[in-house]
């Protein structure tokens, strides 16, 4: 897949909001759910799936493995703060 224009704009900010999520840009239990949901999405090794990760980074020539790596230290606070909301009621 190459992407071109506006396609390319689109892969380039569904990447930057993953990449925004895992690094908690944002505080608060939404965007813990964010960033639990990004890390599963950027983790996810589903090359026949249209905008998986690996798929985006290929069509943005961006070395997922590179940036899967550099991304690992911010998942770990991430599987914790998951965990712990998982197991309160809902309401």
């Amino acid at each position: 897949m190459t992407a071109s224009g506006k396609e390319r704009a689109l892969l380039v900010r569904l990447l930057v909001d993953a990449i925004e999520a895992v690094l908690r840009v944002e505080a608060g239990p939404l965007a813990a759910r964010r960033a639990h949901d990004a890390r599963e999405w950027i983790d996810a090794d589903e090359p026949d799936w249209p905008l998986s990760f690996v798929v985006v980074c290929q069509a943005l020539r961006v070395d997922a493995t590179a940036l899967r790596a550099a991304l690992s230290p911010a998942f770990e606070g991430d599987r914790a703060d998951v965990t712990a909301r998982d197991d309160e009621p809902k309401r």
